[in-house]
């Protein structure tokens, strides 16, 4: 580590990610509008997933280094119509909220 590294601690409040609740799976949107108003991250205890609620988090994410053993893709220009243009929820793997 060097001078110029940075750290941000924070806590990750924990959740119990309602991916079976009928009313949730009807409409899943206010559920998500909150978790992204309270916190970037969400660690949900039923996975032990990290929930990532914040689109530029998560495109930061799939390009680092930091968090895969392979080597980043470059993004092209339109790749924010790619991910937009995608379901918004994966409930196994990633979960982008």
């Amino acid at each position: 580590m060097n001078k110029t590294d940075t750290f941000i601690y924070m806590s990750i409040p924990e959740i119990a990610f309602p991916s079976a609740d009928t009313k949730f799976i009807e409409n899943p949107y206010p559920y998500l509008k909150e978790l992204r108003e309270s916190s970037p991250m969400h660690l949900d205890s039923l996975t032990g997933l990290t929930l990532i609620t914040n689109f530029d988090d998560v495109k930061n994410v799939q390009i680092s280094k930091n968090f895969s053993s392979s080597e980043p893709q470059s993004m092209s220009n339109n790749a924010d119509e790619k991910l937009l243009n995608k379901k918004p929820l994966v409930m196994y793997q990633m979960v982008i909220v």
